[in-house]
């Protein structure tokens, strides 16, 4: 559970970046 919840964790933050990016 632990190692899904940090995988999905950094798709998060990589679909936050991307957006973020895109915005721009």
């Amino acid at each position: 559970l632990s190692h899904r919840l940090g995988f999905i964790s950094e798709l998060v933050h990589e679909l936050y970046m991307l957006n973020t990016l895109a915005n721009k």
